[in-house]
């Protein structure tokens, strides 16, 4: 089975990142830490980094706000997950970010997407119970993913 892009950069990229961030935390506590990247190559993924200092020259910086002691290791990686997105992670296609795939055409559904939670800018379709315009994957999960993210986006206000 073929995984998801959204897929190959949480196995690929974010977890291991989320993992050494929580052997970081174990030996400093109360480290504020920052999230950097490094940009992929042709053939390989990009790379993304928790850490208290830029881990070299080829890093840069993802996000201006420290990633806080005390944040929960679901939060962290819901956080670098949707920066990951904004990225040039992916390998191959010029660097291409999730948002530079084109939108296949299928029944528009985005008005239903939005009225259950969904934020994103691009339309969404679906086709054979697919969201083929975010990566093919499948409409139930979608909406459940687009309901969790408005209750946590309730609980924050």
């Amino acid at each position: 089975m073929t995984q998801t892009l959204e897929t190959q950069i949480s196995e690929k990229v974010v977890k291991p990142a989320i993992a050494l961030w929580v052997a970081q935390l174990s030996v400093t506590p109360q480290a504020r830490m920052h999230l950097f990247y490094k940009p992929s190559t042709k053939n390989e993924f990009g790379q993304i980094a928790i850490s208290a200092k830029k881990p070299d020259s080829d890093w840069q910086e993802a996000w201006m706000d420290a990633i806080e002691p005390t944040c929960s290791h679901k939060d962290a990686h819901d956080l670098v997950f949707r920066r990951a997105g904004k990225l040039p992670l992916l390998p191959t296609n010029g660097n291409a970010r999730l948002d530079d795939y084109p939108t296949p055409q299928g029944a528009d559904v985005t008005e239903y997407a939005r009225s259950i939670g969904y934020k994103g800018k691009r339309k969404v379709f679906v086709s054979d119970d697919l969201v083929i315009s975010h990566n093919r994957i499948e409409w139930r999960d979608f909406c459940e993913n687009c309901r969790e993210s408005a209750e946590v986006a309730l609980k924050h206000d």
